[in-house]
């Protein structure tokens, strides 16, 4: 088997992410707290879904109901925002269920015959939310007044990035000093931001 629930709970524990096991409906939940997206209940929060699937050799990481369009005047304008935010970023995909609306936000892939790394992980689950953010605007602007309105690409996501491509070359103490800084409010995070922590 290539994960399954329990080592991804191991791997979240050993990140002091706070989840939730839900036996009935196989998956974890992580809940985030947001500065700019709002959920449907104007709270500032995004759920995440994770699940291990065919036998754990598929996994799938979902923030379900980011937005939900039914039918309206602007339908168009937001597909065009799903398809323009799934272009401007690595790995996530914006989905649309015709049955009710629902916009969710996904990043699968297949592991197959390879082990799940807690890093691979921790890149997933941090990378949905900080996207999410980063193109709310844009869907805000779709969802309400039917315009295309995409922020200059170079912010929170592409930092991310970054952050990730400098941390492959630091030493194991440099990046242990490095996470404890951005938890800290430094090396441009803000204080606060990221998952519900231990």
């Amino acid at each position: 088997m290539a994960t399954s629930l329990a080592e991804i709970g191991q791997f979240l524990d050993n990140l002091g992410i706070k989840h939730r096991l839900d036996v009935e409906h196989k998956a974890i939940y992580i809940g985030f707290t947001t500065k700019r997206y709002r959920d449907s209940s104007g709270r500032n929060s995004l759920a995440l879904r994770i699940q291990v699937l065919e036998d754990g050799e598929y996994l799938d990481v979902v923030a379900p109901q980011v937005y939900s369009y039914k039918d309206g005047p602007h339908k168009l304008a937001v597909f065009q925002t799903c398809l323009m935010a799934c272009w401007k970023t690595k790995m996530l995909q914006y989905e649309y269920d015709e049955e009710d609306g629902e916009i969710r936000a996904v990043i699968e892939f297949p592991l197959e015959d390879a082990k799940l790394t807690q890093r691979q992980l921790e890149r997933v689950v941090f990378a949905i939310p900080s996207i999410v953010e980063e193109f709310d605007a844009a869907f805000r602007a779709a969802i309400d007044r039917g315009e295309i309105a995409f922020p200059d690409v170079g912010g929170t996501a592409s930092q991310l990035l970054d952050l990730v491509r400098l941390a492959e070359g630091l030493s194991p103490k440099d990046l242990a000093d490095l996470i404890r800084r951005i938890r800290e409010g430094g090396a441009g995070a803000a204080a606060g931001e990221g998952p519900d922590r231990l």
